[in-house]
C-alpha cells in the first residue's frame, strides 16, 4: 500500500522531497531511484521525458543484486 502511495506522489511529480529521488552511481549511473519508506526503495530510469521504466523493487539488497 505504501509502494502505491509512493507511486502516484510519483506520478505528480518525480523529485518531490516525500520520494527522496536520486540518482545512482558508480555501475548504476543511468538509474535513478526513489523511497518507498525508510528501507524500501525503487530503482528506476528515465526512458523518454514522460516514459518511465521502473526496474526493481526491495530493500539496499536491490542495488547489489541489480548491479550483478
Amino acid at each position: 500500500m505504501r509502494a502505491e502511495k509512493q507511486e502516484i506522489l510519483f506520478r505528480k511529480n518525480p523529485f518531490d522531497q516525500m520520494l527522496g529521488t536520486h540518482k545512482l552511481k558508480g555501475r548504476l549511473k543511468e538509474f535513478w531511484a526513489f523511497w518507498i519508506d525508510d528501507k524500501n526503495r525503487i530503482i528506476f530510469e528515465f526512458a523518454d521525458k514522460d516514459i518511465v521504466w521502473f526496474h526493481s523493487t526491495g530493500d539496499h539488497s536491490i542495488y547489489e543484486l541489480f548491479n550483478k
